[in-house]
């Protein structure tokens, strides 16, 4: 299959980035199958703030969510649109690497309805549950 992106859109640090994939039309007589879809993210290490209390300093630690969001398309504008987490890890915020998120269900879900406008949501969170900036 083929993607390609098609915008890209940064503002107040959320950045959108809107693809189009296109799946290889099978041989005639024979199917096609989605084994496994990855998501690879590649992290870069958080600065660390600067350590103003004596006690045992805390292991900062990044939650990293990956979901699908149905959207609404312009012949079901009565129905809300749904979100499902796919897969979701957790990181040391001072390491750095590539990151595998199991994005499976999303890919399968394209390639059934090609037509259904969807996107994959990434969140990241720190140990108390506040999006990072």
């Amino acid at each position: 299959f083929a993607i390609a992106v098609i915008a890209f859109v940064e503002e107040n640090n959320i950045i959108i980035l809107i693809f189009n994939i296109k799946f290889s039309k099978p041989r005639p007589g024979s199917t096609l199958s989605i084994a496994e879809g990855r998501l690879r993210l590649y992290k870069l290490p958080q600065q660390p703030a600067p350590n103003t209390d004596d006690s045992c300093p805390q292991e900062k630690r990044l939650r990293i969510t990956v979901s699908l969001l149905q959207l609404r398309n312009h012949v079901n504008l009565d129905q809300a649109s749904e979100t499902v987490m796919l897969d979701s890890i957790m990181v040391d915020a001072n390491s750095s690497g590539w990151l595998s998120l199991d994005i499976t269900g999303a890919v399968r879900n394209w390639f059934r309805h090609q037509h259904r406008p969807a996107a994959l949501v990434v969140e990241v969170e720190d140990n108390s549950k506040q999006s990072l900036e």
